[in-house]
């Protein structure tokens, strides 16, 4: 995705749009609307949780090979100052802090071009064995098929999946996986206001 904000329509309505072009090497066959269609889910699923303000969904569409989200802009809704990192942080800490059972969401999404497993792997799995089996060991093997991964890229993957259960807090079980998408571009609104 690459992002523009803009003030569109009105002067009382700004918006952040993201445009996703299709790779001209893409293996996936997920189409461009159907990953935007994936983060307006995740979006509501974050909304439904009315633990992080989520912006409300202007549009989507799909022109030629470019799928378009269109979204309401936060920005102004995080106003400067360390009150605003602690509220941001709250927030996710009670997103984060939500039982549902198990790790995981309903629908496989996108992290960029690339495509993330949302599958629990079993009851009452921890977050360290669905970071290990849906996050890093894909992301191995995907540098693998692409042919990108050396021998020491892939050994430190090998590492951090060996070491990532006594990294981790054990005994955490959670939460349907809340997409990071939003926490990211969240922590980047507040971060531009603060540094303006």
């Amino acid at each position: 995705w690459r992002d523009w904000s803009s003030d569109v329509c009105s002067s009382d309505l700004s918006v952040v749009v993201k445009l996703s072009a299709a790779g001209p090497r893409s293996k996936d066959s997920t189409t461009l609307e159907s990953r935007a269609h994936e983060e307006v889910a995740g979006l509501g699923a974050i909304a439904a949780t009315g633990t992080v303000r989520t912006p409300e969904v202007i549009g989507v569409a799909t022109l030629e090979r470019t799928s378009i989200l269109v979204l309401e802009d936060l920005g102004s809704a995080c106003p400067p100052g360390p009150d605003a990192w602690c509220s941001f942080g709250r927030g996710l800490a009670d997103l984060h802090a939500i039982p549902v059972g198990a790790f995981g969401f309903r629908h496989r999404n996108h992290l960029g071009h690339t495509p993330q497993c949302n599958d629990p792997i079993a009851p009452g799995d921890d977050w360290a064995s669905f970071l290990v089996e849906r996050r890093v060991l894909p992301m191995k093997n995907a540098l693998i098929d692409a042919g990108r991964g050396d021998a020491v890229d892939l050994a430190a993957l090998d590492r951090l999946a060996d070491r990532l259960p006594s990294i981790l807090p054990s005994g955490i079980r959670r939460s349907e996986e809340h997409t990071s998408e939003l926490q990211s571009r969240q922590y980047l609104v507040c971060r531009l206001l603060l540094e303006k």
